[in-house]
């Protein structure tokens, strides 16, 4: 029980007391607890290090993203300048075990698919990895109003784009072979068009209407998640009839093949 000094008189307290009521002064218990937060308020310093400390150790991180990715002794030097203009990326070991697992799986012609809330880094993650593996990146950034006309228009784009790169070699068969210089295609946030069928083909099947595509043409892609999210009254009266509008992002279901 807690309540003020003056209210209380000594007939009433002996009364209280006797009944094992505990009688707080409110101004006594502030002041007590006041002493007692100066005695266990701890005065945290964090040291933030200087602009050579995080360089140094960005520097480190680069040197492990080269030796896993495979970068050549020849090239190290030009990579690592091609690096330098990514001066606000976050380079954490994280992002480089993520890197890692990408590269293989495009090494293993797996189908890639990254997804995360937007401003997580996904692009900005495939941008560093191809700079880094000295990789041709054609980035869409696919929206609403793409259809499959688009979309063929987007891979026409990367044949035409790989045609320089085409080096025709004789090996000892006689037999002609192509320069194993890639590009990559990179569809993000795909599940913001209606035609997600053309995306799920070209993705999991590495071939549009049927046609397969230049194996040198390594397709990877982004979404964002597929979630509901909780409206107003007032947002379902005006977005009643929008059926994207019940969802955080605008986003269409996944194909099963691509899940």
């Amino acid at each position: 029980m807690i309540s003020n000094e003056n209210d209380v008189n000594n007939e009433e307290r002996k009364f209280l007391e006797k009944a094992n009521f505990v009688l707080l002064c409110w101004k006594e218990e502030m002041s007590k607890l006041q002493r007692l937060w100066a005695l266990i308020t701890v005065n945290v310093y964090i040291e933030i290090p200087s602009k050579g400390v995080i360089l140094e150790e960005k520097k480190k991180r680069i040197e492990v993203l080269c030796q896993a990715v495979g970068v050549p002794a020849a090239k190290k030097e030009e990579i690592i300048k091609k690096l330098g203009k990514f001066e606000h990326y976050v380079l954490t070991y994280d992002n480089i075990l993520k890197m890692i697992i990408i590269l293989l799986n495009i090494r293993s012609n797996l189908p890639t698919v990254l997804m995360g809330e937007t401003g997580c880094g996904k692009t900005a993650l495939i941008k560093y990895l191809a700079c880094a593996t000295d990789t041709e990146l054609e980035a869409v950034d696919i929206h609403g109003g793409i259809d499959s006309t688009h979309i063929h228009e987007i891979v026409k784009k990367c044949k035409e784009r790989l045609k320089p790169m085409e080096n025709m070699i004789e090996s000892k068969e006689n037999e002609p072979q192509r320069n194993p210089k890639e590009i990559w295609l990179f569809l993000d946030e795909f599940n913001t068009s209606p035609d997600i069928g053309w995306f799920n083909e070209l993705i999991c099947n590495r071939s549009l209407d049927g046609v397969k595509i230049p194996d040198e043409i390594k397709i990877l892609a982004a979404c964002n998640p597929y979630r509901k999210r909780q409206l107003s009254e007032q947002e379902k009266e005006w977005f009643g009839k929008d059926h994207l509008a019940q969802y955080a992002y605008r986003v269409f279901p996944l194909c099963e093949t691509v899940k």
